[in-house]
């Protein structure tokens, strides 16, 4: 992820990295710069990777939150965009989004450019 605004190119801030299995997207790594958390970067990731996910056949997108002294900001990324807890380990918590049942919108100040993907498109919030 790269984000560029009025005030200037923030470079790459972010990578999220997914994995198929039946209907089940599993998200395998979500790294964000501190530099970009807060300002719905997030909410636009989640939502494209779930909007992706629903188009490929996944019912579930899901990811664990394993709590550090360094991702503590994002304790409650998960649960602020509708996963619930499903699982609970001693190093974590496994969340789950219903794909087939929310839906997690991309702020509308938010224009995403996906220059690789598989349908080379700009995409743009419906308003």
């Amino acid at each position: 992820m790269r984000v560029r605004d009025r005030f200037g190119d923030n470079g790459i801030v972010g990578v999220l990295i997914t994995k198929n299995t039946d209907d089940v997207c599993e998200i395998d790594t979500f790294l964000l710069s501190c530099r970009v958390i807060g300002r719905t970067i997030e909410t636009a990731m989640l939502g494209f990777v779930a909007e992706k996910s629903r188009a490929t056949g996944a019912n579930l997108l899901q990811g664990w939150f394993l709590p550090t002294k360094k991702n503590a900001p994002v304790k409650e990324l998960y649960a602020s965009h509708q996963f619930r807890p499903i699982a609970s380990e001693k190093d974590g918590t496994l969340w789950s989004l219903d794909l087939t049942e929310a839906d997690i919108p991309c702020p509308e100040w938010i224009r995403l450019h996906v220059p690789n993907g598989p349908n080379h498109a700009e995409q743009q919030p419906s308003a």
